[in-house]
This record gives structure tokens, sequence and C-alpha cells, in this order.
């Protein structure tokens, strides 16, 4: 950063040794006695990395209390301004604790009180509600404004009555500045204006956009007209104000169970004259991220197909991607036209968005002219062919077959593509689709796709050619075998295909043209997929312990156990979530599921984290939520000493898994959990109470929320109050 981002210092370590120097030495104070000169001297430093860091260090001072009086006397510094905003973020960062300091020294309204009300502002605890309302009557202009700022950062009931109340009067008495604050600081909230008043405040150009944005917040049908009207405003910042407004007002009748109001919104929408339309589309190719995104929703809810190209244009861009793609959704089957000839004068990724959309469209499957596109397409380039073999999944027909089993040579993302349509194409065409992959035999370099298809179809007594595959000298092939055999073992599971005309078994699967006989037993299978969890290359071993998980038999149980002490951190994890897998809700009393409970238990201490952490969800996945009866005292105690674990992620799973126990220790451990040292197991302790709801639970989340330093802890306790609640 330039000399002229540098504030002036006034102290020995501002002028004293090079930048990095002095910022490693602020690294080094924690808080000991005669540290905090130095943090206030580094504070006004010259240089911004170094003041930054004194401001991030306060945040972890020994005695917070002491770091927070200190930072709010610095707020009075008369020339550094340097210092006093770093202050600022130091307070910030110390968040509740600074609350009561920097409030006592507002009540003597001092020269820089604007700094501290800025302070409180952003900081956002509900105790700074009353001292900032208060402030809206300060002989400053500039400090009541920035009160009616912090009061919408701070919310609550005394902060949302308080703005309305001074917008009124401000505006009633032509104070502007402070009127448009407040309803601003009613914007953050998010709490509804009343419309009739609101109106009035849309004939004064400083306050129109804020008075906009609260019409979308009223969730009152009376607000419609008036935000339709100003979609076709002069002033770029009204009309953008509106576009959002009328999204909001879209959600809140939604969300409101309200489709006569909705309804009425989209017969609105709908008539819009010509020229709006060109404004909106203007938003949505011109305007700011949300005002586009927004513009976006309302041409695919007004119908507008004349709009289809620019919202086309949009998914071009990652931020509206989305909007758009459900606004033309919206506009349905009368979009096709547009978007089949327009592709062909775009390329690349905007093509291929293109393609992925069709599908979704009314009436996609039956249309000639997007099966002709999509299959034309297959020939362009990797990211539009890929998108092509993809939608041709969900709409192609007997023709597109053939073109797909051939883009199984092309190249690897194509081929992908390739591969998951005619899995999905086989349930319609299952017999032509076998015949032609299987007739590709599994020499050339598609052999994993074939593998990759065959499983999608799940046939049984295809069998024979993935055991064949699954001992290919090609890591990739032995790969995708264990995957497909995956699909073979769910197919068992569901029940088998429709019976297929008994075939002869080829002496080499690879030149198969035909399918082969299911004369392969499950056992031979699970013995292959027992067997590949030595292979040589990690990847397969993790594609076999994956497909073992579908069998809770005892040898896939034992092969698995003995894979959680792979040297691949990758295999450990995918046997302990296949050992998982096979432990369903409430344990089921198989051989091989009482196996791998067995081994789980074991798993459950283990020193390897990702192993440990599937180990304890699967023992709390064994007992239905709140019937401690159905897990072990053994179990509970497991779940219960693994809070005591260093690594975070094992003791977050402990915390998930007793969330489904009952009352008794399962309930003490998750309020043990809740005043844990980490914030993110506060947070998932807090989640897991409100789950589980109750008396003791309420009153436990009450009390932590007192206490409570971190704000995204704070608001899981709010949420969890809120959930056990209803509960």
């Amino acid at each position: 950063m330039s000399g002229a981002d540098e504030a002036p210092g006034d102290g020995a370590t501002s002028q004293v040794g090079d930048e990095e120097a002095r910022r490693a030495a602020v690294l080094r104070l924690v808080g000991d006695e005669g540290d905090l000169p130095r943090l206030l001297e580094a504070l006004g430093d010259t240089s911004w990395r170094v003041r930054k860091e004194a401001a991030a260090r306060a945040a972890h001072w020994r005695d917070p209390g002491a770091a927070a009086a200190a930072l709010v006397q610095a707020l009075a510094e008369p020339e550094n301004v340097g210092r006093r905003n770093a202050a600022v973020e130091g307070l910030v960062r110390l968040g509740p604790i600074a609350v009561a300091p920097l409030c006592e020294a507002l009540s003597r309204a001092p020269e820089h009180r604007k700094l501290i009300v800025d302070a409180l502002g952003l900081i956002g605890d509900h105790r700074a509600a009353l001292p900032l309302a208060g402030t809206l009557a300060d002989a400053d202009p500039n400090v009541r404004a920035a009160a009616a700022e912090g009061l919408g950062c701070v919310g609550g009931p005394i902060a949302k009555e308080t703005l309305t109340r001074v917008a009124w009067e401000a505006f009633a008495r032509g104070e502007l500045l402070l009127s448009l604050a407040c309803i601003e600081g009613v914007n953050r909230i998010g709490a509804p204006l009343p419309v009739e008043r609101l109106v009035p405040l849309l004939a004064t150009p400083v306050l129109r956009p804020a008075a906009l944005d609260a019409l979308g917040h009223s969730g009152d049908p009376a607000a419609l007209p008036h935000l339709i009207a100003s979609v076709a405003a002069h002033a770029r910042g009204a009309r953008e104000a509106a576009v959002s407004s009328l999204e909001r007002l879209h959600g809140r009748f939604a969300a409101g169970s309200d489709p006569a109001a909705r309804d009425h919104m989209r017969e609105a929408l709908h008539a819009l004259p010509e020229d709006a339309e060109k404004l909106l589309i203007e938003a949505l190719l011109e305007g700011a991220p949300s005002a586009r995104r927004s513009a976006a929703a309302l041409l695919g809810w007004a119908g507008r197909g004349s709009a289809v190209r620019a919202l086309a244009l949009a998914l071009a861009d990652p931020g509206v991607q989305e909007a758009a793609s459900a606004a033309i959704v919206a506009i349905g089957g009368g979009a096709l036209p547009t978007l089949c000839g327009l592709v062909r004068d775009l390329d690349g990724p905007l093509c291929a968005a293109i393609y992925a959309l069709l599908p979704e469209l009314p009436g996609a499957a039956a249309d000639a002219a997007v099966r002709e596109l999509l299959l034309a397409a297959l020939d362009d380039d990797e990211v539009e062919a890929a998108a092509a073999a993809r939608a041709l999944g969900e709409v192609g027909d007997r023709t597109a077959l053939a073109p797909l089993c051939h883009a199984l040579s092309g190249p690897s993302r194509v081929a992908l593509g390739a591969a998951s349509a005619l899995g999905r194409l086989g349930g319609a065409y299952g017999d032509e689709v076998r015949t032609l992959v299987l007739a590709r035999g599994l020499h050339e370099a598609d052999a994993p796709h074939v593998c990759r298809v065959l499983g999608a179809l799940g046939h049984p007594e295809d069998a024979p050619v993935l055991l064949v595959a699954l001992r290919s000298d090609l890591p990739a092939v032995r790969r995708a075998a264990a995957e497909a055999l995956a699909g073979l073992v769910r197919a068992e599971d569901d029940g088998p295909p429709a019976a297929a005309p008994p075939q002869d078994v080829p002496e080499d699967p690879g030149d198969a043209v035909v399918p082969p006989a299911a004369d392969r037993s499950g056992s031979e299978v699970e013995r292959a997929l027992c067997f590949a969890l030595a292979d040589e290359v990690s990847e397969v071993r993790v594609a076999a312990a994956r497909a073992l998980g579908a069998r809770p038999s005892v040898p896939a149980a034992e092969a698995l156990a003995g894979a959680c002490a792979d040297g691949d951190a990758a295999v450990r994890s995918a046997a302990a979530r296949a050992l998982a897998r096979m432990v369903g809700p409430s344990g089921e009393a198989t051989p091989g599921a009482t196996r791998a409970l067995a081994v789980l238990r074991a798993l459950a201490g283990s020193a390897d984290g990702a192993t440990a952490v599937h180990a304890l969800e699967a023992l709390g996945r064994t007992a239905p939520a709140g019937r401690s009866v159905d897990l072990p005292a053994a179990d509970q105690d497991l779940l219960l000493g693994a809070l005591l674990r260093d690594d975070v992620e094992v003791v977050k799973a402990a915390v998930r898994a007793l969330a489904r126990v009952g009352d008794g220790p399962a309930l003490a451990g998750l309020g043990h959990a809740l005043a844990h040292p980490r914030w993110d197991v506060r947070r998932v302790a807090a989640w897991s109470l409100g789950e589980r709801g109750g008396a003791v639970a309420v009153a436990w989340l009450e009390e932590r929320r007192a206490i409570e330093e971190d704000p995204l802890v704070t608001e899981a306790i709010t949420t969890a109050l809120a959930v056990a609640a209803r509960r």
C-alpha cells in the first residue's frame, strides 16, 4: 500500500525497526504486564499491516476486559487517525466484551462519540440498542445518522420501534439524511413498514430507493402497483430497487402461502409495457449483481419469450446463471425455438449451459429439433459435447444410442457424459444399450466407460464381464469395474431386472457381443471385491470398499475391518464409511451388520480422525432419536469418551451422535459440549440440543446465550431455541 494509505505514528514501535520486525513484535504480545502500552503504541504505527496485526492481537488478549477499556480510551486520540480506526477494529474483534465500556463512554457524550457509535453498530449487540436510540437526538447530524445505521445492525424490537418513529419525525421536519438512515436501518432489520406511510416518500428522490426497498419488505399487495410503476423509473438506483423489491415481495407471497397475491403479481408482470421490459433486460445485462438476479426472476415470472435471448446470454455469468436458468424454465417450452437457434451463434461454456438447460423445458423430449441439435453437438469441442451427451440422457431416444456409444471413445469428459446418458436411457432401451456396449469389449480405451454403463444398467448377469474387468492390467478399468459391481449389488437388493433369454458365456468376455449368462453367484462378486481391497492402486481399493458397503455379510465386514488399517487415508475412510453403511438404523441384527458394529466400536477410538468420525456417527445411528434404551451403555460411554479427544472433528461427530440418544449421560454430555473451548463444537452442540428439545436443553441453551461471546454460536443458540420451541 502506498504512503497515502499510512497514518502517522507517535511511538517507539512506529519509529524503530523495519515493518516486518515491528509486526513480529506485535505477534509476541500476549497480555503480560506492560504489554498493553506496547499494543496501544502498535495501533498507531505508520504501517497499516502493523496496525491490523495489533487489532487482531487485541481480540486474543489475556485480559480482554482490560484490552477493551484501553481501546475505548484510544478512540479519543486527537491526532492519529490510524490509531483510532485500528482501535475500532480491535473493539469489534473483541465483540460483546467491549459493549459495556463503549456504552459507558458514550454516556459521557465525548467529542469522538461517533467512533463509539460506529463501533457499537459494527459489534451488533442488543445491549447497545437503548444507548444508540438515545443518540438519535444528538446535536451532531453525523452522529444521528451513524446511530440510525448502528441500530439497523443491532436489530431487535427497540431498534425497530425507534427507527420507525424517528424516520417519520425526521421526514416531517425535513431532516432527510436522518430519515434516510432510519429507513435503511429498518430495511437492514427486514421489518415491514406500512405502505401508506412509504408512498409519500417516493416523491423525494433521495428517499425513493430506500422507500422502494422498504415496500419489498412490507409483504403487502398494496405495494405492488408502486413497484411496478417504478420499474420504468428514470433513475437507475430507483429502478434497481424496484426490481429487487418485486422479487422480494413475490418471495413473501410464496412463503406466506398467498397464491392469490402471487398470481396477481404475475398477472401484473405479464402486463408490463414494452419499455418496462426493455429496462428489465437492461438491468439483467448491465445492473448490479443482485439487480441482475432479480430482473431475471421477474422476466421468467412474466413469461416474456422475447427475453429468452437476453436470459440465455446471462447464463454466461456464474452469479446470475441460476436465476437466468430458472427464468427460462419458467417461460417453458416456448423458449425452445429461440434457444435452438441461438446456440448456432455461440460457443464454449455458454452453449454447454444451454444444452444442460434444454431437458428441463417442457416438450424438449418430444422435439426432434432438440435431439438433432444435441446429436450434432457430440462432435463439438469437449465442453459442449459433454453437456450435449448428458442432456441426451434425458431427452434422447433410440436414435441416440449408437452416437452415444461412439462417444465413449471420445475425450474423457465427453465419454463420462455419454456413459451417464446410456445408463439413463437403459431404463427404456436396456437390451439395445447392453448389446451395443458389450459389443465394444474391454480391450479398448473406453473399457472403463463400458463398465460404468453396465453398472448403471444393474443387470446381475453382467457380473462375469465386470469380474474379468476387475482383473485388468489397467487401474482405471479395475476401478470402474469395482464401482460397477456396486451397481449390480444394488440391483440385487431391488430385485432382478426383466428376464432375458439365456445366452452362452463366451470364452473371452472382452469379445462378447451378447450379454453373458448370469451364472456367477453374489458370493463370487463379494470374494472378488474383497480381493480388490489388496489392489496396488489406492483408487481401486477405495472403489472396492464402497462396493462392499452394500453387502452386509460377515466376510465383507471382516475384509473392511482389515482395510481400516490401510496405509492410505482415503482407503481407511472409505472402509469405515462402508462399515457404517452396513449398520442401518436401530442396528438390524444381520450377521454382517452385527460384525460391522463390533468393528466400528473398536474403530471409535482410532487415532485416525476420519475413521473415528465414521465409526462414531454410525454408533449414533443405531438408536432412534430420543430412545437411549436402544443404545447400550458401553456405546454411550464410547461417545462420551470421544468428547475428550483433541481432534475437533471427532468431538463434533460424537456430539452429533449423542443428539440421537436419550436423556441421562448423553444429555449431560451435550451440556458439557456447549461449554467447549472451540466455537464450532459449541455451535454443533447448540443445534443438537435444539433438535432434542425439552426443558433441560432449553435451560442450558438460554444460560449459554447469556454469556456466549461468539456471534456464530449465539446465532446457532437462537435458532436452536426456536427449533426446540416448535418441538
